[in-house]
């Protein structure tokens, strides 16, 4: 091991707070890493650190999600780096790393526009041919963005777990996200006290992954970083309408959604808000396919290691990702 240094339409009939605070919490546990240590450097501000793994032909970028650093992707590279040659990034902000300038307005997507070029940016300076692009969760949405703003410079996108746009419990036109996240939902996250926001945190993991141990280690992580990184990435997210955008991506791309078990609260709810996103993502873009994992949790690494390792072995190989057995839609 090396260091680089270098809506769709969601169920109409619920209320919308209600419904997005079912959401929020299976959203929030990937979402936290930042901490106070030196930065490692990086090839651009958005990019807060790269680890390299592996010497295998095909190369793979990996994109963790909200707050998490490149750990996250740790034991997948362990157990392809004899298959791939490996670059997991942290996004500005997380990990040790420092946040990307704050822009001192709430217009826009300015952080995640920058994690795109920094994405860019590095496979430039590394001379990346075509890598493959994997992201999880808010690095998911990434990876679909960047192959819809970006043709031909990826040899393939995959998104896990990870969406172009986030049900918000009503549907709103994609030219008023913004201004409905602004006036309704940035003053609820940053209006909530510490002890509610630390108190959902740890809830939020329950239904995230199975394994015990690895629900403590994403609990402590939950309630390390910087809560205005945390929320000013989270808003961003939920301003991201992509889903019209995926009709510009000209290379395969596959998503790979988590349908959790039905011992999670709102499991049935949210699963189908969430197929009806993955529904009108396929039929925005010729390219992409939308795959399922059913009893699974959101850190579909941890949760599904061995499914996840042959869906992506089976795509960068050019083969037709299909679900088996139970998770068959």
């Amino acid at each position: 091991m090396n260091k680089d240094h270098s809506m769709t339409n969601p169920a109409r009939t619920a209320r919308p707070f209600e419904l997005l605070q079912r959401v929020l919490p299976l959203l929030a546990a990937a979402l936290f890493a930042f901490a106070c240590s030196p930065p490692a450097l990086a090839d651009a501000p958005g990019i807060g650190h790269v680890e390299t793994m592996g010497e295998g032909e095909k190369t793979l970028i990996l994109v963790p999600g909200l707050g998490c650093d490149w750990t996250v992707w740790r034991a997948f590279m362990e157990r392809n780096k004899d298959r791939y040659t490996m670059h997991a990034i942290t996004l500005a902000g997380f990990g040790d790393t420092p946040p990307p300038a704050d822009p001192g307005h709430d217009e826009g997507t300015p952080w995640l526009d920058g994690a795109i070029a920094a994405i860019g940016a590095h496979i430039d300076a590394h001379g990346l041919d075509r890598p493959i692009l994997v992201g999880h969760s808010l690095g998911g949405h990434l990876a679909l963005r960047f192959a819809a703003e970006r043709p031909g410079v990826l040899g393939g996108a995959v998104c896990v777990d990870g969406l172009p746009v986030f049900p918000l419990g009503i549907p709103i036109p994609a030219d008023q996200r913004e201004a409905f996240v602004n006036q309704n939902i940035a003053p609820q996250l940053r209006g909530m006290s510490d002890e509610m926001w630390a108190m959902q945190q740890r809830q939020s993991v329950e239904g995230m992954v199975r394994d015990e141990a690895r629900r403590a280690e994403l609990a402590a992580m939950i309630l390390e970083p910087s809560r205005e990184v945390t929320v000013r990435y989270l808003l961003e997210l939920f301003k991201s309408d992509i889903v019209a955008d995926l009709a510009q991506i000209a290379d395969p791309a596959l998503l790979i959604g988590a349908v959790p078990g039905e011992n999670v609260p709102g499991a049935a709810q949210i699963a189908a808000m969430m197929r009806e996103v993955w529904r009108d993502s396929e039929k925005a873009s010729a390219h992409l396919r939308v795959v399922t994992l059913k009893n699974t949790g959101h850190f579909v690494m941890d949760d599904a290691p061995d499914r996840l390792d042959a869906m992506v072995r089976a795509f960068v190989a050019g083969e037709d990702v299909r679900p088996l057995g139970d998770d068959a839609r």
